[in-house]
């Protein structure tokens, strides 16, 4: 039996800083992502542990034995080559199940492209994070392209999100209890330039129950108002649409539903 549920993996370390851009180096951003991830398993109760927790270098052969340490484990990445999207690499004997929860909680967390797949090599597996971890199941996960300024820009924004996405898609594969991160409630004031509106069309139906759920799961506050035309809109703030998590909430909202529209209050002015 394995010692642990879940082991993470923050990719690379110490001597081996993975890829390098202008923009910084993998082994930083792997190990801010798996910290992340650690302590959000360890309040779900879920049984975790890390490969490495601080800057430190590890040969494959003892990463691989800690891997193995865990019935799953999740390998995380960033990757390199001027590409513009996310990557769940899985076995060639694996049945893809989990990589496929962890894309679609990626793109439910608002990045748009990603990818999944496995990699056949000369015997087995191409990575030796699968060809040689046994039979525990491990799952690469590359967030992005550091050497390409957007994909990494929308990434930093984001990568808080990200990290707990693959919470989320982990618990729901493995049929364990999952609650969102407990988000204290903001002081700031919020001025009506702050003010997200939400218009959903009188008709959105299941569409407005999606939107309301994510919403509430992701922390936003919100209120329900109906506009003179009859369109249901939701209040939301503080936000403000220079801000990436306005470029976030849009991005969910146009996969939602494609009438769902975000106006900022002026915008909203002109209609409601």
């Amino acid at each position: 039996m394995a010692k642990y549920k879940l082991k993470i993996d923050p990719g690379h370390g110490g001597k081996d800083p993975g890829a390098i851009s202008s923009f910084g180096n993998e082994e930083d951003w792997t190990l801010k992502i798996s910290l992340y991830q650690y302590n959000r398993f360890k309040e779900l109760g879920v049984s975790v542990s890390l490969t490495r927790d601080s800057d430190e270098t590890l040969t494959e052969d003892q990463r691989v034995a800690l891997a193995q340490e865990g019935e799953y484990c999740i390998s995380n990445h960033l990757n390199a080559g001027g590409g513009d999207r996310a990557e769940v690499i899985h076995s060639i004997y694996d049945d893809g199940k989990l990589a496929n929860a962890i894309k679609y909680q990626l793109e439910s967390a608002g990045q748009t492209n990603v990818k999944v797949y496995c990699k056949q090599g000369k015997s087995g597996d191409y990575y030796y994070m699968h060809r040689r971890t046994g039979k525990t199941k491990t799952n690469i996960v590359e967030y992005c392209f550091i050497d390409n300024e957007a994909d990494f820009t929308h990434f930093k924004n984001n990568w808080e999100a990200y990290a707990e996405a693959t919470v989320k898609a982990f618990c729901s594969h493995i049929g364990h209890p999952y609650r969102t991160k407990d988000i204290q409630k903001s002081t700031v004031t919020v001025t009506q330039s702050e003010i997200l509106y939400i218009q959903t069309g009188g008709y959105a139906g299941p569409a407005l129950q999606t939107i309301h759920d994510y919403l509430f799961e992701t922390g936003h506050g919100f209120d329900v108002k109906r506009g003179g035309d009859g369109s249901i809109v939701f209040l939301i703030g503080p936000f403000d649409n220079t801000k990436p998590n306005f470029q976030e909430c849009r991005v969910s909202v146009s996969r939602i539903d494609g009438h769902m529209q975000l106006l900022t209050q002026e915008q909203a002015s002109k209609w409601r």
